[in-house]
């Protein structure tokens, strides 16, 4: 219940959401996305001056228990190459064997994910994640095959 000359609104949620991004020197892609909630309540009060004149004024009031912070940040490197070389040795149906070299290419762009969240209202506590992944670029995949040791036909 309110106090005479007050006037509640129910709680409502608040939302900050904060990105940014800057190159570090060795070209990495650092992006941070922050998103903080909170509930306030807003009273409407009635005042009187002293002259007698009434007015309302709006007084905002954070919701206990209610804060919730979530921080996403991304580490994005450069792509870099990647180069693999495997010998294999085929079994020919004549029962001949042939090594093969095999040649790898392909451009790797490595992402670190840094995860943290925060809400008052499940205890307070914070949770902290962290993981790696490696996509490989699109487009930049490429496989040679080379002849180690000639078979001895001429088919």
């Amino acid at each position: 219940m309110s106090a005479p000359g007050t006037d509640e609104e129910e709680a409502r949620t608040e939302v900050e959401v904060l990105d940014t991004e800057e190159v570090l020197p060795d070209g990495t892609i650092h992006h941070v996305h922050k998103v903080h909630r909170h509930s306030v309540k807003i009273t409407h009060k009635s005042v009187s001056s002293e002259d007698g004149q009434t007015r309302v004024v709006d007084v905002k009031e954070d919701v206990p228990g209610t804060v919730r912070d979530d921080v996403l940040e991304t580490f994005q490197e450069r792509p870099h190459l990647e180069h693999d070389v495997e010998v294999v040795d085929e079994v020919r149906p004549d029962g001949s064997h042939v090594k093969h070299k095999l040649v790898l290419n392909r451009m790797v762009a490595h992402t670190h994910i840094h995860q943290e969240s925060f809400d008052e209202g499940l205890g307070g506590r914070r949770k902290v994640s962290d993981f790696d992944t490696d996509e490989v670029v699109p487009g930049t995949e490429s496989a040679f095959q080379e002849e180690l040791e000639p078979s001895g036909d001429d088919s």
